[in-house]
């Protein structure tokens, strides 16, 4: 008798879970690969500690390529290499320019429009706050 009564609860509930999905519920769209997001010009604002804001600078990344320009003086930039890496679920940018030096950021956060980097490793600002021009 038992058994008996299992078995239209077991169709009841097989036919509740093969109905169609909602058709209306919105799905994230998945975030695009970081090396697909810095692609482009960024105005970038770096810090040194407590002080920033004080100068901008026009970047441009192109598949492994980067030029840097102070936005007040185009007569002053930077050219050189990017490589960007993955380690422990952190995103990272090492800068290497066209007088050898470099800077490893951790890239804490980037979108389509926005982005910051916190040093990690060789000279430079504390941080940048990028936005997409």
């Amino acid at each position: 008798m038992k058994k008996l009564f299992l078995l239209p609860m077991m169709v009841c509930l097989l036919l509740a879970g093969c109905q169609d999905p909602d058709d209306d519920v919105d799905m994230p769209e998945p975030q695009k690969p970081v090396s697909e997001l810095i692609q482009g010009e960024w105005d970038g604002v770096p810090s040194y500690g407590s002080d920033s804001g004080h100068e901008q600078w026009n970047y441009s990344f192109d598949n492994g390529e980067f030029r840097a320009a102070d936005a007040n003086d185009p007569e002053e930039y930077s050219f050189g290499e990017y490589t960007l890496s993955e380690s422990g679920g952190k995103n990272f940018i090492e800068l290497v320019d066209n007088f050898e030096s470099s800077a490893k950021y951790e890239i804490t956060a980037i979108s389509d429009s926005a982005m910051t980097w916190k040093l990690t490793d060789g000279g430079g600002p504390d941080t940048w706050q990028f936005t997409r021009k």
